[in-house]
């Protein structure tokens, strides 16, 4: 979302007499963590080592706990407590932009819900 404000058209309001407005807005956060084939203690490379699995999670803020937790894998894995697995055949289609907004979208209703 994006959106344009004169500074004059804003309210400041004062923590001490509105507490409400001195707490952090409750910030939905994504957070990805991406892995993928090692050699060992070099960085990965894009050329060289595959992306093997695609984590993310959503917290919101100042909660302890994320509320969706997604596992993007190639072919079949153990499962992950707490994590939705979703399964792509191939790197190319787990890393198919296309395909994967389309996946994370479908887990994106329990975020707005």
């Amino acid at each position: 979302m994006q959106c344009s404000i004169n500074n004059t058209d804003l309210v400041i309001h004062s923590p001490e007499s509105s507490p409400k407005w001195s707490t952090i807005a409750p910030l939905r956060i994504l957070s990805f963590d991406i892995e993928c084939t090692n050699r060992q203690g070099i960085f990965p490379e894009a050329h060289t080592d595959a992306v093997i699995q695609i984590a993310n999670m959503v917290k919101i803020e100042g909660e302890n706990e994320p509320f969706i937790r997604n596992c993007f894998v190639i072919n079949e894995t153990a499962s992950v407590i707490g994590s939705e697995i979703i399964v792509s055949k191939s790197e190319e289609e787990l890393l198919s932009v296309r395909v994967f907004l389309k996946l994370w979208l479908q887990c994106k209703n329990d975020v707005d819900s």
